[in-house]
């Protein structure tokens, strides 16, 4: 009896995957889709302040782009007492990243029958104007594109944040 069963069973299995396997499929270009998605780009010097995250330390540099004083946070945005100020050099150096700079920003398209796989990418810093805040180099999922400076300033952008956090300048 046991041994009817074993047949019966993979008889089934066997039967069961004879459909998995299509032959003969055939794909033309005329079978994608091309949607393209206008970037959204903003101007950068209506922002008043730059947040650079710093999150090996749980810690955010607040920079006020017209002054360079920076005042130093936790990650639930309370001020620790701490201030940095940018040296004339380091003012300059920023100046020119930001100068005619834009942030761009490719809106989320309709994922229509696509699958992302979930995976989050931490913003490296954000810009901040009132209650506006547009968080650069942050990924929600996989198929995004994260909002950041367009061009190359935005590798600029992230060696400046990343010099700032390793060495943050005291103020004279």
């Amino acid at each position: 009896m046991q041994k009817l069963f074993a047949l019966f069973a993979v008889v089934i299995i066997f039967l069961s995957f004879q459909n998995c396997s299509k032959k003969n499929l055939q794909f033309s270009p005329s079978d994608l889709t091309i949607t393209h998605i206008e970037t959204q780009k903003t101007a950068v010097d209506s922002f008043r302040d730059l947040l650079i995250y710093d999150r090996t330390n749980g810690i955010q540099y607040d920079l006020e782009l017209n002054s360079g004083r920076i005042r130093v946070m936790n990650d639930d945005g309370v001020d620790q007492g701490i201030q940095y100020c940018l040296s004339d050099h380091q003012k300059e150096a920023l100046n020119q990243i930001l100068f005619q700079a834009e942030v761009c920003e490719q809106p989320s398209a309709g994922q229509g029958d696509r699958v992302c796989a979930q995976s989050y990418q931490y913003p490296y810093a954000a810009f901040i104007n009132g209650g506006t805040v547009v968080r650069l180099g942050e990924k929600r999922d996989a198929c995004s594109v994260p909002t950041d400076l367009c061009g190359e300033k935005a590798a600029q952008l992230q060696q400046f944040s990343q010099a700032l956090v390793q060495n943050p300048p005291a103020c004279l």
